[in-house]
């Protein structure tokens, strides 16, 4: 990745990818500028945000958090926490993604908002205000609003709903940050997070060659 090189923004407050320009590169921080004009609004400090782009004939795409945001200039500031290649296959690895969801623990009624990191087949990185402590089972709602995915050929389904275990919990100046275990799911929504996994890189790749065209 260079400065001025044209990249690819996923915020889950939207419904498919931003288009942005990089600015400033130091290590692992970035500046961006959306070219959607109000866009960047809807940008949290501390958000997930999934940033993609090309390196020769291979997309790349890049975990990220949001660190600053200046609205008058649409520019927003990222740290980018991991970067893996949509060349890679392996079927258990967590994908970034930057989905809204809603979870909830047995002992509590509230349900509490909460951002989706990275998601897999079996785990799930989330974060969220709420604080919970370690092995506690929660029931995790994730609301993908970017596009639909078709189940069969008579059921359209956008929630996906499971049980997870927290299993690594680190806290931050201003929300908690779980590595979730799933251990209750049925087949209907693990196929849904396959194919949403499945959708999102082949959209990912389609974006950035028609942002070079």
């Amino acid at each position: 990745m260079k400065v001025g090189e044209i990249a690819s923004i996923r915020h889950y407050s939207g419904k498919t990818w931003l288009k942005s320009v990089v600015l400033q590169i130091e290590k692992d921080l970035l500046v961006v500028k959306l070219i959607r004009e109000f866009a960047v609004l809807n940008f949290l400090e501390n958000d997930p945000v999934v940033l993609g782009y090309e390196e020769g004939d291979e997309v790349f795409i890049a975990s990220c958090i949001v660190t600053g945001i200046d609205p008058d200039c649409s520019y927003i500031k990222l740290k980018v926490e991991a970067v893996r290649s949509l060349k890679e296959e392996r079927e258990y690895e967590r994908f970034p993604v930057s989905f809204y969801a809603k979870i909830r623990c047995d002992s509590s009624d509230k349900m509490n908002v909460a951002t989706i990191k990275d998601m897999s087949l079996d785990g799930l990185m989330i974060n969220t205000n709420a604080d919970f402590p370690l092995k506690k089972n929660i029931e995790v709602i994730i609301y993908p609003t970017f596009q639909e995915v078709k189940i069969d050929k008579d059921v359209d389904k956008t929630i996906i709903s499971l049980r997870s275990d927290i299993i690594r919990k680190e806290s931050f100046a201003r929300y908690f940050e779980y590595g979730l275990k799933i251990t209750n799911i049925d087949a209907q929504n693990q196929n849904l997070i396959r194919l949403y996994l499945q959708n999102i890189k082949s959209m990912q790749e389609k974006f950035l060659k028609d942002l070079k065209e």
